[in-house]
Order: C-alpha cells, then structure tokens, then sequence
C-alpha cells in the first residue's frame, strides 16, 4: 500500500465513502489518484466493492499505528 493509497484509506475509516470528488477535495489528491487508490484497495481487499472499509483494513491500520511514545 502506499501512501496516497493509505491516506485515503484512513480518510474512509473516519468518514464513509460519498464520492470521489468530495475524496479527492478532502484528500487534497487529484481525482485520478483517487480513482486508482479505490481500485487498487478494493483489489487489494482493503475495501469492498461499496468503499467501505473492511476489517483486513482495520487490522492493517491498526498494526502501522505508532505505540506510545512516552513510558
């Protein structure tokens, strides 16, 4: 996954899937980036074929958080 891939992904975790041109103006990616992000994360199984977030996503996210820095 990379980085526009996974900005948008994070994008949809806190706002459900309207359309691409609203991602893409909150996103501040164009609407081509956009457009291949959703393909390649629904091939990828990171979404489903309705833009939502699946829990293989959720566990990903999860896993790449950053842990508390202070101990």
């Amino acid at each position: 996954m990379n980085r526009q891939q996974s900005d948008i992904l994070k994008l949809l975790c806190l706002e459900p899937y309207t359309n691409q041109r609203d991602l893409s103006e909150i996103s501040g990616y164009s609407l081509g980036i956009v457009n291949q992000s959703l393909k390649r994360l629904v091939e990828e199984g990171f979404l489903n074929e309705d833009f939502a977030v699946t829990s293989l996503a959720k566990k990903e996210l999860e896993s790449n958080r950053p842990a508390n820095a202070i101990n």
